[in-house]
Protein backbone atom coordinates (compact mmCIF):
# COMPACT_ATOMS: atom_id res chain seq x y z
CA UNK A 1 0.00 0.00 0.00
CA UNK A 2 1.17 3.62 -1.09
CA UNK A 3 2.81 5.52 2.08
CA UNK A 4 0.07 8.08 2.93
CA UNK A 5 1.55 12.06 3.50
CA UNK A 6 2.25 13.35 6.58
CA UNK A 7 -0.30 15.64 7.92
CA UNK A 8 0.13 18.73 8.38
CA UNK A 9 -1.31 20.03 11.39
CA UNK A 10 -2.87 18.99 14.69
CA UNK A 11 -5.58 19.96 17.16
CA UNK A 12 -4.83 19.84 20.49
CA UNK A 13 -7.33 17.78 21.33
CA UNK A 14 -5.13 15.34 18.75
CA UNK A 15 -2.33 15.87 20.98
CA UNK A 16 -4.26 15.25 24.17
CA UNK A 17 -5.37 11.67 23.01
CA UNK A 18 -1.56 11.18 21.41
CA UNK A 19 0.60 11.81 24.00
CA UNK A 20 -1.64 10.82 26.85
CA UNK A 21 -2.02 14.66 28.90
CA UNK A 22 -4.63 16.38 30.16
CA UNK A 23 -6.17 19.62 28.26
CA UNK A 24 -4.07 21.70 31.39
CA UNK A 25 -0.81 20.40 30.36
CA UNK A 26 -1.12 21.43 26.23
CA UNK A 27 -2.38 24.88 28.01
CA UNK A 28 0.68 25.04 30.01
CA UNK A 29 3.01 24.41 27.67
CA UNK A 30 1.58 26.97 25.23
CA UNK A 31 1.22 29.83 27.27
CA UNK A 32 5.07 29.47 28.13
CA UNK A 33 6.12 29.01 24.70
CA UNK A 34 7.40 25.51 24.75
CA UNK A 35 5.51 24.15 22.08
CA UNK A 36 3.89 26.94 19.35
CA UNK A 37 0.28 27.65 18.46
CA UNK A 38 -0.57 28.83 14.56
CA UNK A 39 -3.51 29.88 13.50
CA UNK A 40 -4.77 30.29 10.08
CA UNK A 41 -5.40 33.54 8.24
CA UNK A 42 -7.64 33.60 4.70
CA UNK A 43 -6.06 35.45 1.58
CA UNK A 44 -6.33 38.69 2.37
CA UNK A 45 -4.39 42.16 1.63
CA UNK A 46 -1.87 42.64 4.70
CA UNK A 47 1.26 45.05 5.61
CA UNK A 48 4.62 43.15 5.68
CA UNK A 49 7.06 45.05 8.26
CA UNK A 50 10.55 44.10 7.55
CA UNK A 51 13.20 45.20 10.76
CA UNK A 52 17.10 45.30 9.97
CA UNK A 53 19.94 47.12 11.63
CA UNK A 54 22.04 49.04 10.13
CA UNK A 55 24.85 49.68 12.69
CA UNK A 56 23.39 51.75 15.74
CA UNK A 57 19.87 52.47 13.07
CA UNK A 58 17.10 50.05 13.17
CA UNK A 59 15.41 49.94 9.66
CA UNK A 60 11.73 48.99 9.26
CA UNK A 61 10.51 48.45 6.15
CA UNK A 62 6.71 48.43 5.14
CA UNK A 63 4.91 46.58 1.99
CA UNK A 64 1.27 45.81 1.18
CA UNK A 65 0.61 42.13 -0.25
CA UNK A 66 -1.35 39.37 -0.32
CA UNK A 67 -0.78 36.78 2.18
CA UNK A 68 -2.74 33.27 3.17
CA UNK A 69 -1.28 30.72 5.45
CA UNK A 70 -0.51 29.88 9.42
CA UNK A 71 0.72 32.17 11.66
CA UNK A 72 2.46 31.80 15.07
CA UNK A 73 0.49 33.05 18.02
CA UNK A 74 2.52 34.49 21.14
CA UNK A 75 2.50 32.96 24.22
CA UNK A 76 0.77 35.68 25.72
CA UNK A 77 -2.22 35.51 23.17
CA UNK A 78 -2.69 32.07 23.91
CA UNK A 79 -3.13 33.52 27.35
CA UNK A 80 -5.36 35.76 26.73
CA UNK A 81 -7.55 33.02 24.73
CA UNK A 82 -7.65 30.43 27.42
CA UNK A 83 -8.60 33.14 29.77
CA UNK A 84 -11.17 34.50 27.98
CA UNK A 85 -11.70 32.05 25.49
CA UNK A 86 -11.34 34.29 22.24
CA UNK A 87 -8.76 36.52 21.11
CA UNK A 88 -8.84 39.39 18.94
CA UNK A 89 -5.39 40.36 16.65
CA UNK A 90 -4.19 42.61 13.60
CA UNK A 91 -0.43 41.92 13.94
CA UNK A 92 0.74 38.78 12.97
CA UNK A 93 4.00 36.69 12.96
CA UNK A 94 5.00 35.85 9.19
CA UNK A 95 7.03 32.57 9.31
CA UNK A 96 8.50 32.57 5.53
CA UNK A 97 11.73 35.43 6.40
CA UNK A 98 11.29 36.74 10.36
CA UNK A 99 8.92 39.50 9.48
CA UNK A 100 5.34 40.95 10.67
CA UNK A 101 2.29 40.91 9.26
CA UNK A 102 -0.32 43.80 9.94
CA UNK A 103 -3.84 44.29 8.87
CA UNK A 104 -4.75 47.48 7.29
CA UNK A 105 -6.67 50.21 9.77
CA UNK A 106 -9.59 49.91 7.16
CA UNK A 107 -9.63 45.94 8.25
CA UNK A 108 -11.81 44.37 11.16
CA UNK A 109 -9.42 42.65 14.09
CA UNK A 110 -9.75 38.89 13.56
CA UNK A 111 -10.95 36.84 16.30
CA UNK A 112 -9.70 33.36 17.37
CA UNK A 113 -11.24 31.31 19.35
CA UNK A 114 -9.58 28.05 21.37
CA UNK A 115 -10.62 25.62 18.45
CA UNK A 116 -9.19 27.73 16.13
CA UNK A 117 -5.73 26.63 17.35
CA UNK A 118 -3.62 24.15 15.84
CA UNK A 119 0.03 22.88 15.91
CA UNK A 120 2.01 22.52 13.24
CA UNK A 121 3.70 18.90 12.10
CA UNK A 122 7.24 20.19 12.03
CA UNK A 123 6.44 21.91 15.80
CA UNK A 124 5.13 18.99 16.88
CA UNK A 125 7.70 16.92 15.81
CA UNK A 126 10.56 19.34 17.56
CA UNK A 127 8.56 18.94 21.09
CA UNK A 128 8.32 15.32 21.14
CA UNK A 129 12.35 15.25 20.00
CA UNK A 130 13.07 17.64 22.69
CA UNK A 131 11.35 15.89 25.49
CA UNK A 132 11.74 12.23 24.23
CA UNK A 133 8.51 11.67 23.47
CA UNK A 134 8.98 8.21 21.12
CA UNK A 135 6.36 7.10 18.65
CA UNK A 136 4.54 3.37 18.63
CA UNK A 137 2.31 4.22 15.13
CA UNK A 138 1.58 6.32 12.89
CA UNK A 139 -1.05 7.80 14.60
CA UNK A 140 -0.45 6.44 18.51
CA UNK A 141 2.23 7.91 20.54
CA UNK A 142 3.35 7.82 23.99
CA UNK A 143 5.58 9.51 26.69
CA UNK A 144 8.33 7.93 27.40
CA UNK A 145 8.83 8.31 31.47
CA UNK A 146 6.41 11.16 32.10
CA UNK A 147 7.88 11.94 35.89
CA UNK A 148 11.54 12.75 35.37
CA UNK A 149 13.83 14.01 33.05
CA UNK A 150 11.54 14.49 29.99
CA UNK A 151 8.51 16.05 31.53
CA UNK A 152 8.59 19.84 30.28
CA UNK A 153 9.86 22.44 33.00
CA UNK A 154 8.57 25.68 33.10
CA UNK A 155 11.39 28.27 33.49
CA UNK A 156 10.47 31.62 34.57
CA UNK A 157 12.33 34.55 34.81
CA UNK A 158 13.59 36.66 38.05
CA UNK A 159 11.82 39.86 38.11
CA UNK A 160 10.83 42.51 40.66
CA UNK A 161 7.07 43.03 41.12
CA UNK A 162 7.73 46.81 40.75
CA UNK A 163 10.06 46.54 37.17
CA UNK A 164 13.26 48.03 38.64
CA UNK A 165 15.29 44.57 38.49
CA UNK A 166 14.69 42.34 35.65
CA UNK A 167 16.78 39.45 35.09
CA UNK A 168 15.93 37.80 31.42
CA UNK A 169 17.93 35.38 29.21
CA UNK A 170 20.95 35.64 31.65
CA UNK A 171 21.05 39.45 31.27
CA UNK A 172 20.27 41.81 34.56
CA UNK A 173 18.63 45.36 33.79
CA UNK A 174 17.98 48.26 36.29
CA UNK A 175 16.04 50.69 35.98
CA UNK A 176 14.52 53.91 37.57
CA UNK A 177 10.79 54.53 38.34
CA UNK A 178 10.09 55.66 35.38
CA UNK A 179 11.86 53.64 33.02
CA UNK A 180 10.19 50.84 35.75
CA UNK A 181 6.37 52.00 35.10
CA UNK A 182 6.98 52.01 31.68
CA UNK A 183 7.97 48.43 31.38
CA UNK A 184 4.87 47.82 33.68
CA UNK A 185 2.13 49.29 31.79
CA UNK A 186 3.28 47.47 28.41
CA UNK A 187 3.33 44.29 30.41
CA UNK A 188 -0.01 44.48 31.94
CA UNK A 189 -1.03 45.92 28.17
CA UNK A 190 0.05 42.72 27.19
CA UNK A 191 -1.76 40.15 29.32
CA UNK A 192 -5.05 42.32 28.50
CA UNK A 193 -4.54 41.18 24.69
CA UNK A 194 -3.12 44.70 23.55
CA UNK A 195 0.32 44.50 23.57
CA UNK A 196 1.15 47.42 21.53
CA UNK A 197 1.13 50.77 23.19
CA UNK A 198 1.65 54.46 21.95
CA UNK A 199 4.72 55.69 23.53
CA UNK A 200 3.70 59.09 24.26
CA UNK A 201 0.93 58.23 26.06
CA UNK A 202 2.23 55.61 28.53
CA UNK A 203 4.95 58.02 29.10
CA UNK A 204 2.51 61.06 29.78
CA UNK A 205 1.24 58.17 32.66
CA UNK A 206 4.52 57.63 33.44
CA UNK A 207 4.61 60.71 34.66
CA UNK A 208 7.59 61.28 31.86
CA UNK A 209 8.11 65.04 29.71
CA UNK A 210 9.84 63.08 27.77
CA UNK A 211 7.82 62.39 24.37
CA UNK A 212 9.97 59.38 22.96
CA UNK A 213 11.22 56.03 25.02
CA UNK A 214 14.64 56.30 23.47
CA UNK A 215 14.94 59.68 25.36
CA UNK A 216 14.36 57.93 29.19
CA UNK A 217 16.41 54.59 28.04
CA UNK A 218 19.31 56.34 26.48
CA UNK A 219 21.30 55.39 29.33
CA UNK A 220 20.40 51.56 29.25
CA UNK A 221 21.18 50.42 25.69
CA UNK A 222 20.00 47.15 26.43
CA UNK A 223 16.36 48.35 26.94
CA UNK A 224 15.40 47.21 23.28
CA UNK A 225 16.08 44.22 23.56
CA UNK A 226 12.73 44.14 26.39
CA UNK A 227 10.74 46.56 24.57
CA UNK A 228 10.25 46.59 20.59
CA UNK A 229 9.41 49.29 18.58
CA UNK A 230 7.07 49.47 15.51
CA UNK A 231 8.88 52.41 13.98
CA UNK A 232 5.66 54.30 14.24
CA UNK A 233 5.26 55.29 17.49
CA UNK A 234 4.03 52.46 19.63
CA UNK A 235 5.93 49.87 21.49
CA UNK A 236 5.33 46.74 23.04
CA UNK A 237 7.57 44.17 25.21
CA UNK A 238 9.27 40.95 23.97
CA UNK A 239 7.04 38.24 24.27
CA UNK A 240 9.60 35.98 25.38
CA UNK A 241 9.81 37.99 28.23
CA UNK A 242 6.12 38.07 28.55
CA UNK A 243 5.70 34.65 28.94
CA UNK A 244 8.67 33.91 30.85
CA UNK A 245 7.29 35.75 33.97
CA UNK A 246 4.34 34.12 34.06
CA UNK A 247 5.01 32.19 36.90
CA UNK A 248 6.53 34.76 39.31
CA UNK A 249 10.03 34.32 40.84
CA UNK A 250 11.21 37.59 42.67
CA UNK A 251 14.52 38.93 42.34
CA UNK A 252 16.50 37.92 45.99
CA UNK A 253 18.93 41.11 46.78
Amino acid sequence: MASLPERVFYSLSDLQTAWQISSSDIRQWLMHGQIRANVWLPLMSVYEIREETDGARIILTKELRHWEGYSPLHPHHCRTLFRSGKVYLRDFLCPENNSRLMLPDTADSMRFAIDDLVILNDDRKHFEKQYHISETSVCNIKIIGRVGKTQPIIKSTDYDPTFKKVVFNGQKYSFGDIQADVIRQLYEAALSGNPWQNGKQILAKAGSQSFTLSNIFKRNPLWRRLIISDGRGSYRLDEGFVSSIGDHQPITT
